[in-house]
């Protein structure tokens, strides 16, 4: 099962590039039951997989109820259009939650997964225990994280739920100490004197200047860092990528979700017969072929964005048009005045890029995107996009 669906993610991946999955509609069908169905799940069987299950005596309905046994909503699943798994999606889904005492609820715009332990108590956001994104995830971490939560027999066996335990206690220790990395961190670049990390620093600059430094100045250097901390852009939004699934793992074992790393792009031989009309780039030795211009601005723009926090914020910042912007926090950023020329690929962090260019244009968007985070195009980085 782990290959087949690590496929299927792949393609699905693919196609969100592409931009195929343009409504709630098309994510339910295209997206969500597709992986249900690798994951075991009878999705003809509606009392088993039960659309628009209604919420209580409400008129509310969410748009998947996973049963098991059949009629009884184990997991709550919350689609909304690409981008919108957002904070105001996870208040809609906690509504749910609290008339059906389910053990896992899903938010999802297709792209983005977060999954939520409803019973671990506190804040939306303390229930979170795992995230995984289909276009910034390697596909078998991807595949390995939806089999562990979602499998049908992992279910049946009430496995995952011992899971979604330990992970959601594990999430949350995690949290604890990661909210203590900048108060810790600034406080080591203030008092350097004070801990090891300026005899750190002054070895590391002794064996790449092969001579002693001096201790004072160094010690200067590093709390200057502490200072330029506090002229640092703003954290991101609350619905960047907050947990993942690093690396693979064996999903009969206990497994706890952590923030991710950069997953390498695809080894692809291109076609040298094709090259000139093929798109396709080359990061750091390693190329990559796509059947658009499009498919590739998203997957460059999405490897960006996971390599710097910062970089769709700073994009968005310095790179603008006459009357619209080409990466936003939303689509009517893109074109203020005409919806029809809003066609666009989310980004992480809730970000959009517009696709409504050229290719000379795409290839522009790109080399202004390597200036900022200091990547040499042409060398770091080779594209190639017909007529461009």
């Amino acid at each position: 099962m782990s290959e087949k669906l690590a496929s299927t993610i792949q393609n699905i991946a693919k196609g969100i590039a592409a931009g195929r999955f343009q409504s709630e509609a098309a994510i339910s069908q295209g997206v969500v039951t597709r992986i249900l169905a690798e994951l075991g799940w009878d999705v003809y069987d509606t009392q088993v997989v039960t659309p628009q299950f209604p919420i209580g005596n409400s008129a509310r309905k969410v748009d998947y109820a996973l049963c098991h046994p059949p009629r009884e909503a184990a997991i709550l699943i919350e689609v909304k259009d690409l981008g919108k798994a957002d904070e105001k999606g996870e208040k809609q889904l906690f509504e749910y939650c609290f008339h059906e005492g389910v053990h896992i609820a899903i938010l999802t715009d297709g792209c983005l997964w977060n999954f939520f332990f409803p019973a671990g108590g506190g804040k939306y956001q303390e229930r979170l225990f795992a995230q995984i994104n289909l276009l910034g995830h390697d596909h078998h971490v991807a595949a390995s994280t939806l089999a562990r939560y979602l499998n049908m027999e992992n279910i049946r066996s009430q496995t995952t739920w011992e899971w979604v335990r330990q992970d959601h206690k594990q999430a949350k220790l995690e949290r604890k100490a990661a909210s203590k990395f900048v108060p810790v961190w600034d406080k080591l670049l203030s008092e350097p004197a004070k801990s090891s990390l300026l005899d750190l620093f002054l070895k590391e600059v002794e064996k790449e200047a092969k001579t002693q430094p001096n201790s004072e100045q160094a010690a200067a250097f590093i709390r200057e860092q502490a200072l330029s901390r506090k002229a640092m852009p703003p954290t991101p939004p609350k619905n960047q990528e907050r947990l993942g699934n690093s690396g693979t793992h064996n999903p009969q074992q206990p497994h706890h979700p952590t923030r991710k790393s950069n997953p390498p792009p695809q080894i692809v031989k291109p076609d040298k017969k094709n090259t000139s009309r093929q798109a396709s780039f080359t990061f750091r030795g390693q190329t990559q072929e796509f059947r658009s211009g499009n498919e590739l601005l998203g997957t460059l723009f999405t490897m960006f964005a996971e390599m710097d926090p910062y970089f769709c914020r700073r994009y968005s910042e310095t790179h603008l048009g006459r009357s619209k912007k080409y990466v936003a926090q939303t689509r009517e950023e893109l074109h203020p005045t005409n919806p029809n020329l809003r066609q666009a690929l989310p980004l992480p962090g809730g970000w959009w890029i517009s696709t409504l260019c050229s290719n000379a244009q795409k290839m522009q968007r790109i080399r202004e995107a390597c200036s900022l985070l200091n990547l040499e195009f042409g060398r770091d980085l080779v594209v190639n996009l017909p007529n461009a």
